[in-house]
């Protein structure tokens, strides 16, 4: 989890340890230089440090060559997972013998993308179909 200290990363935190099923590590990493992160004490977190202002991509990327878990997710310090969200995505990729897989998200309200995905056709079918896919790639 990417952060630069922001007041929502207890909540996105707290979302983590709150899953229907435990996982294994969290992984804050820290892009700013001076931030104090103060979160309850957990054998569970550990926080890395890229030195300040490397951005997103590099702070994800130090956290998947820290990561010893066999599965990685994603998640912003301004979002939250619903209680279920890592049992329901690890249950769909080895249900469906995948590597990978995302989810929607609730955005102000709104579901994005539109539809959410059931699981009854390809998600790239769901990518690459849009109409103006060329247009925005």
């Amino acid at each position: 989890m990417p952060t630069q200290g922001r007041s929502s990363l207890i909540k996105s935190v707290d979302s983590i340890l709150n899953q229907s099923i435990q996982v294994s590590e969290i992984l804050i990493i820290d892009d700013s230089s001076e931030q104090k992160i103060e979160l309850a004490d957990n054998d569970l977190v550990k926080i890395l440090r890229t030195g300040g202002k490397r951005g997103p991509s590099f702070a994800r990327n130090v956290g998947m060559g820290e990561s010893s878990s066999q599965w990685i997710a994603f998640l912003d310090d301004d979002d939250y997972w619903l209680t279920h969200h890592i049992e329901k995505l690890i249950a769909f990729c080895e249900t469906n013998s995948l590597d990978a897989a995302y989810s929607s998200a609730i955005v102000s309200g709104k579901t994005r993308p539109e539809k959410l995905y059931d699981g009854s056709v390809s998600p790239l079918s769901v990518v690459y179909e849009r109409p103006n896919w060329l247009k925005t790639r």
